[in-house]
């Protein structure tokens, strides 16, 4: 099963120049990074990747920085890229002491995940009590999703060529909600400080607007609409979420 898991990702990162790194971080990400990590921080990246997207970023607003990533291709090309990698399995214990980071980093992770739970408290376990975790995901039931359920589809919401013609293939397992994040969260003995709407375009999430959605003038127009109504209903118009979070603080009584 270890060597199918290993080929599943190796192949994830080769296929016909799938790279799930590509692009840039949006303004809210670097904001958080910006606010939560310095030069006094010591920080995972759980799901590096490459270091391509992010983490030569990070690496250099933090003290210290370590990758971990599931596929050894990833963290070979993050080593050939100057960062410190390691490869790791998520659905087993992180090879680290109790407290051991002030930031960890998840970005579009925890939806590849068998045990996200698991995967949590592993988290709460290696950061420090006064240290923050800044998660992202996609939000499975935004306006496009729901319009696509209805109409008999669906999309896993990866992008990966992967999935492009066998839609089970894709590599996204978990699908989560604004409440059942939160409630994970909770259970997994994290408090949120910060939960913040991501990637909404209006009319990307109208499928029958077709190809309209990809006309940059009309989304610029419409952009300050678009982030408005999402920081008020997220749940329905943010196709992901950025989620700050602390480390429950147990009372006296607990």
């Amino acid at each position: 099963m270890s060597d199918r898991y290993d080929s599943f990702y190796r192949d994830y990162w080769k296929t016909t120049g799938w790279n799930p790194a590509v692009g840039r971080i949006s303004k809210t990400i670097a904001d958080v990074f910006n606010q939560y990590i310095d030069k006094s921080k010591k920080i995972i990246d759980l799901g590096c990747g490459d270091g391509t997207h992010y983490g030569r970023f990070v690496s250099q607003l933090a003290g210290s920085y370590i990758g971990l990533d599931v596929s050894g291709e990833a963290v070979k090309k993050a080593k050939e890229n100057g960062l410190e990698a390691r490869k790791h399995n998520f659905n087993d214990r992180m090879p680290f002491d109790n407290n051991s980071f002030d930031v960890i980093i998840c970005l579009e992770v925890i939806e590849h995940l068998f045990d996200p739970e698991f995967f949590l408290k592993e988290c709460g376990r290696i950061l420090k009590p006064a240290g923050f975790l800044i998660l992202s995901l996609p939000n499975s039931f935004y306006l496009r999703q729901r319009i696509k359920f209805l109409s008999g589809s669906f999309s896993s919401m990866t992008g990966s060529p992967l999935a492009a013609d066998k839609e089970w293939s894709a590599p996204h397992i978990r699908f989560f909600s604004k409440d059942s994040i939160c409630r994970l969260l909770s259970i997994s003995g994290f408090t949120i400080s910060k939960f913040l709407p991501e990637g909404f375009y209006f009319l990307e999430a109208l499928p029958f607007m077709g190809k309209l959605h990809r006309i940059t003038l009309l989304n610029r127009v419409l952009f300050p609409f678009s982030r408005y109504i999402s920081s008020l209903f997220p749940s329905l118009f943010s196709s992901g979420f950025l989620i700050v979070a602390g480390k429950t603080q147990k009372s006296d009584n607990d």
